[in-house]
């Protein structure tokens, strides 16, 4: 039966899709009754809370068989990708950085690429939290940095908490992710300003919110 889902804090589409199980979050963005989330949200990664989603009936299939004999049936499953992005303090990308991660399953082994990025599949909408190890100094045994990493937790870019989260995971302290402006926020702005030449008054304008939106990534 179609309903609507008002998105929660830390929920992401293929978690969604997974509670009304719906094999492919796709069919539920990519309805016709969801036009106007989709031009409110075009990059399907980043959904707020307080959205509000049409959730379509579930599709059903039909095949016919042949008793007494064996049958295979494949079940296809939507693979989300998480893509960080490596850079040193002038936003320079870092490649061929050896990282640990783990996603609950046993810890494995990547490198970023030569863009400085690092690509990992998520099978698990429901996961809420990768631990992630770098290893960016020349001692190639002992990590660099330990990451824990929210995953489905950064709100959009033209938010104050999306740009508390962007500043923060750029090296610009704003402290807690709350959307509240206030002295510790106030601070990690006035930082980044300072590092790209701007006029460093701490507010968060829109030339802010446009700057950091591009050098984050999105």
């Amino acid at each position: 039966m179609a309903t609507q889902h008002t998105v929660k804090q830390g929920e992401n589409l293929g978690k969604i899709a997974k509670q009304y199980k719906i094999g492919d979050w796709k069919d539920i963005y990519l309805h016709p009754s969801n036009a106007d989330f989709r031009k409110k949200r075009p990059n399907p990664n980043i959904i707020c809370p307080g959205d509000v989603i049409f959730i379509p009936e579930k599709k059903g299939q039909t095949v016919t068989v042949r008793t007494g004999s064996s049958h295979r049936f494949v079940v296809c499953r939507a693979y989300q990708e998480l893509k960080l992005k490596l850079v040193d303090d002038n936003l320079n990308p870092l490649p061929n950085i050896k990282a640990c991660y783990d996603l609950g399953q046993g810890e494995q082994t990547a490198a970023t690429d030569r863009l400085g990025m690092l690509t990992i599949q998520v099978a698990d909408p429901d996961l809420q939290t990768l631990s992630l190890k770098l290893y960016a100094d020349e001692d190639p045994e002992t990590p660099s940095h330990y990451y824990d990493v929210k995953l489905s937790y950064l709100d959009a870019a033209d938010s104050l908490a999306g740009l508390q989260g962007r500043l923060n995971a750029l090296g610009f302290d704003c402290g807690v992710v709350d959307g509240i402006y206030g002295k510790q926020t106030k601070a990690g702005i006035s930082g980044y300003q300072k590092h790209k030449g701007m006029v460093v008054d701490g507010q968060a304008s829109a030339a802010v919110y446009a700057a950091v939106a591009k050098d984050y990534g999105c």
